[in-house]
């Protein structure tokens, strides 16, 4: 492996035994799930790696292979330098022991010694700012006091690579831009970056490249330069509402199409007053739906999406609507096109809290009318 190489990847798979059949992709019954197959990647010092895919496409276990968490079942892994992963928050707390004693403890099973540990100590409580409740047992923490302790532990620890697998929705709205800034920090500090979410536009604006797994293959992740075909740019946005419900808030956008019409993803993308993404509303499009209703001439279409208020934390949001064509390329953005505010009054039964919602995709549908 060169000098400049932080980790190579080559051949990597790993295979699980399952205690009942599933169907495989040919259609035969198995025992076996591999939940990476034949992956090749390298990364060097410096770089910024962002991994997306959906749930199950191995994103997960490639961290834990990297971290040493887990063996792989043919390949090979080599790092050089040493690394530090954050793979599910809180893992290893013992909930009777103290805050001050699950940092010594946390530090070590990522594999920094006490010495290590105890210069850092101060940084990482003070980092959590959870000071006051050091000395108190974890089982009395808030989840948020958890994740920010779990999280200031790698972020406060000296290293060469760092892991991070969904960490870019941690804790409150205050502690996510501390966490995004300390991971673009020790990106500038050149050191070898992989972030494993499905967050993709704040990928985007933190990481050097984007890849997709299974295949590992480049993501186009909002590239607004990107040649598309004529009829998407005429698509014409029109009218676009927000309205507030007791229990939701719901966004509108009346759409014109050309009479040629194909697939195109339409996105409601909500964000925060730190420009971080909190939740997205998508819905395909395409003439094969309404083959039955669609006549000559131009189309009109009403897109709908609505958010609970239970899973919005309070405060300022921001809305961009966007036209997406093929894989990621975006035809068209509207940025800010709605903005609204959800207050404290508005949260009697506030689930925003719940690790259970954090899944980004919403309620979204739309209508057709000819014109």
């Amino acid at each position: 492996m060169s000098n400049d190489v932080a980790i190579k990847i080559q051949n990597l798979s790993k295979k699980y035994r399952l205690q009942h059949a599933v169907t495989s992709e040919d259609g035969k019954q198995t025992h076996e799930l591999w939940a990476l197959k034949d992956i090749n990647l390298e990364i060097k010092k410096g770089d910024s790696l962002g991994i997306i895919g959906p749930n199950g496409s191995g994103k997960s276990t490639l961290l834990k292979i990297l971290a040493g968490v887990t063996k792989p079942t043919s390949g090979t892994v080599e790092m050089d330098g040493k690394v530090a992963s954050i793979l599910d928050i809180g893992a290893g707390f013992h909930p009777e022991l103290t805050g001050r004693e699950n940092v010594l403890l946390n530090g070590q099973l990522i594999g920094f010694s006490r010495k290590e540990i105890k210069a850092k100590f101060d940084q990482i409580v003070d980092f959590s700012g959870i000071e006051k409740f050091i000395d108190e047992p974890v089982k009395n923490y808030s989840n948020g006091m958890y994740l920010r302790l779990a999280f200031s532990i790698v972020a406060c620890l000296d290293a060469d690579i760092y892991l991070f697998d969904e960490v870019l929705s941690v804790g409150d709205a205050e502690f996510r831009i501390k966490c995004n800034e300390e991971i673009n920090r020790k990106i500038s500090q050149s050191k070898a970056v992989i972030i494993v979410s499905h967050d993709h536009e704040t990928l985007a604006h933190m990481v050097k490249e984007v890849v997709e797994l299974p295949s590992l293959k480049k993501v186009n992740t909002f590239n607004e330069s990107t040649k598309v075909p004529d009829y998407v740019d005429s698509i014409d946005i029109r009218n676009i509402q927000y309205e507030s419900s007791e229990t939701k808030h719901l966004f509108k956008a009346d759409l014109l199409f050309p009479g040629t019409l194909d697939p195109v993803d339409i996105v409601f993308m909500i964000r925060d007053v730190s420009n971080i993404y909190k939740r997205f509303a998508v819905s395909t499009i395409n003439a094969s739906s309404f083959e039955k209703k669609l006549t000559q001439g131009s189309h009109a279409y009403m897109f709908k999406a609505s958010v609970s208020k239970a899973i919005l934390s309070p405060g300022e949001y921001s809305v961009d609507l966007l036209i997406i064509h093929q894989k990621n390329i975006v035809a068209k953005k509207i940025t800010g096109c709605l903005q609204f505010a959800v207050n404290y009054d508005d949260l009697a039964d506030t689930l925003y809290n719940n690790p259970f919602l954090r899944a980004s995709w919403l309620t979204a549908d739309w209508e057709l009318t000819n014109i």
